[in-house]
């Protein structure tokens, strides 16, 4: 008899206690997101930076964000479905502040916010050659450039004070040749940006004074 009852008895207790196991799994509290520990990030020192960061368990999305002046404000911030981010077209010559958030699904879970660098965006990488004051008149200056891999065809002129287009230069065969073109009708003692551009592709710029 106290054969059978055991028999009856030990599985009823054995499943008992594998229901209590699944209940207290059940019930353990969500917790926040690990948040990313560091970054790889990518710059030549021009106009944009990129970064890639490890893949964090449980992440519905991230949130990237970049800052110059320690995130008292926010230049720029993205939310993205990837561990991978390109910052583009950033203001020259200044120091940016980067940090990244794990996003779950419900937002009071997500991670602390990972400061991942500090990174330097300088000048756009350009083909002009410095100016040549020998070259330079009270209303004209030469441009010079140095070919690679796209052919220019047009110059922008702007004023640098304030950024206005002051005129466009196509550029024709001789002057791609000659590698130079004569900048005329400016201004005395004005100092300006000239961009150099193949097509709509930007391949820098450079600054001129007229005497």
């Amino acid at each position: 008899m106290n054969f059978s009852i055991r028999n009856y008895i030990l599985p009823l207790f054995v499943g008992f206690l594998i229901v209590q196991a699944c209940e207290t799994e059940e019930e353990l509290p969500e917790v926040r997101l690990f948040r990313p520990v560091s970054a790889e990030i990518e710059s030549t020192g021009g106009t944009w930076f990129s970064a890639e960061w490890d893949k964090i368990k449980g992440a519905e999305s991230y949130t990237a964000e970049i800052s110059v002046d320690s995130f008292e404000t926010i230049y720029e911030s993205v939310e993205l479905d990837t561990n991978y981010i390109l910052f583009e077209n950033l203001p020259e010559e200044n120091h940016f502040f980067f940090r990244v958030r794990a996003n779950a699904e419900e937002s009071e879970f997500n991670s602390e916010w990972a400061f991942l660098g500090k990174i330097w965006v300088g000048r756009m990488p350009t083909i002009l050659l410095k100016q040549d004051f020998g070259e330079t008149t009270s209303t004209s200056v030469v441009v010079r450039w140095e070919e690679e891999d796209d052919v220019p065809t047009r110059l922008e002129v702007t004023k640098s004070s304030d950024g206005t287009l002051v005129q466009e230069v196509e550029l024709t065969g001789d002057d791609q040749s000659a590698e130079m073109v004569e900048v005329t009708g400016l201004t005395t003692n004005t100092l300006y940006k000239i961009y150099i551009f193949s097509g709509e592709k930007a391949l820098g710029y450079e600054l001129f004074l007229t005497l």
